[in-house]
């Protein structure tokens, strides 16, 4: 599919793609870049999301403590995408932990 810039840096995602990630009016998405590709997700609001109890251990950490953890989860995230797009990758390259 090609879509075409407009002067304002405008784009208008084509529509079967929409359908696709199940975007509406209004929906945000995030737009990530990992060298020369970029990729595009909807991001999912929080009405649609199940709320998870906090573990203990979780509710009496920090917010330095708390960042850590979170900043850590993303590196992993980042890392298994990058290895994921490795033209080396196989599916059986994943940690499952």
């Amino acid at each position: 599919m090609i879509a075409r810039v407009t002067s304002k840096g405008q784009m208008t995602v084509p529509k079967n793609v929409r359908e696709f990630m199940g975007l509406e009016p209004g929906d945000a998405v995030l737009i990530s870049m990992l060298g020369e590709k970029v990729t595009m997700e909807r991001i999912i609001p929080l009405d649609e999301l199940e709320r998870v109890p906090v573990p203990e251990e979780v509710r009496t950490m920090s917010d330095e403590e708390r960042q850590r953890l979170i900043d850590e989860g993303h590196r992993r995230r980042w890392e298994a995408k990058v290895r994921r797009e490795s033209p080396d990758w196989q599916p059986e390259d994943d940690d499952p932990t």
